[in-house]
């Protein structure tokens, strides 16, 4: 059996058992680097260690979520008994597999007061994009989905996040699965950003009437082009603007989920509690809130020996 021919049948399987962008990233993957037309049993371990040498220019990251895919693409093929042996287990790691996600990615409490300043800048939408971003710790694809039925500006000031957009191609339309982590979560935020809000529904509300639409408060929160809030944005939006963004406002480059990354370090250095935080995020696991929290334990340790031995030294 050809690589080409059992790789449809892996990707048979996995759809029914992920989601369907981590069944594209497997497809991507494989169809990238085995040779399709070579017999799977003939893969050996010098074959897989080319393999991985051909991702030497990808970042270690890249390299390590590649490897997972053949290896778990190879151990099915010994499971169905068409190979022997999973060559992927003998290859060498990727360099540099353990990264610090967060490092140099996380604004400190005097990058976010000049961000927070050239944001304020901006027009009323996206200046409520970013300020949601920061606020509420939201994915991209959480806040592109988000309805204003989902929001409750009046008395709780919370929002209910229970779906997120996404495309799996540039010319297909905007889709929508349930948020990262399978459950739907409250979040509340703070007043100003209530008061941003506000100001955007109002905006939109003007728009609608211009183009002769009623409002909806099942309308999209971040509209398309139209700006009536009747169709989602794509997606990949907000980042390319993010990006213009910190060019235009000359900043240092940083990613727009590094906005996400800011909102929980800053909460837990502040004192929120982890579990808190965790809820908030929407994460699945304290261990992963606890990476922010195990990130800030260096600066602190640092922050309070500094002062130790300050005043030692003035003894």
């Amino acid at each position: 059996m050809t690589h080409e021919e059992f790789i449809e049948f892996f990707l048979e399987i996995k759809r029914c058992s992920v989601a369907e962008l981590t069944a594209l990233s497997y497809e991507k993957c494989l169809y990238r680097y085995l040779p399709l037309k070579a017999s799977v049993s003939d893969l050996g371990l010098y074959d897989a260690q080319r393999i991985m040498i051909g991702m030497k220019n990808l970042s270690a990251g890249t390299q390590k979520r590649n490897l997972t895919v053949l290896k778990q693409y190879c151990a099915y093929a010994v499971r169905y008994e068409i190979m022997k042996k999973n060559p992927f287990e003998g290859v060498e790691r990727p360099r540099n597999v353990k990264i610090d996600t967060f490092s140099g990615g996380v604004y400190d409490d005097d990058e976010l007061a000049v961000l927070m300043k050239h944001i304020a800048s901006l027009n009323i939408m996206w200046r409520t994009f970013f300020t949601l971003a920061i606020d509420s710790g939201m994915r991209r694809g959480e806040l592109v989905a988000l309805r204003w039925s989902d929001i409750d500006l009046l008395k709780s000031h919370s929002l209910k996040i229970s779906r997120s957009a996404y495309k799996t191609s540039s010319a297909a339309a905007v889709k929508f699965k349930e948020p990262k982590g399978h459950r739907d979560r409250t979040v509340y935020i703070s007043s100003p950003t209530v008061k941003l809000l506000k100001k955007l529904q109002l905006e939109q509300k003007k728009q609608c009437f211009k183009c002769g639409v009623g409002w909806k408060s099942s309308n999209f929160v971040f509209s398309g082009k139209s700006g009536t809030g009747t169709e989602p944005m794509y997606p990949s939006v907000p980042s390319k603007y993010w990006c213009r963004f910190l060019e235009r406002s000359r900043l240092p480059r940083r990613r727009l989920h590094d906005l996400r990354h800011t909102s929980a370090t800053m909460l837990l250095s502040h004192g929120v509690d982890v579990r808190t935080v965790s809820g908030r995020l929407g994460h699945a696991s304290l261990n992963t809130t606890m990476v922010y929290l195990h990130s800030l334990g260096g600066q602190t340790a640092a922050e309070t020996m500094s002062r130790i031995i300050e005043k030692a030294v003035t003894l």
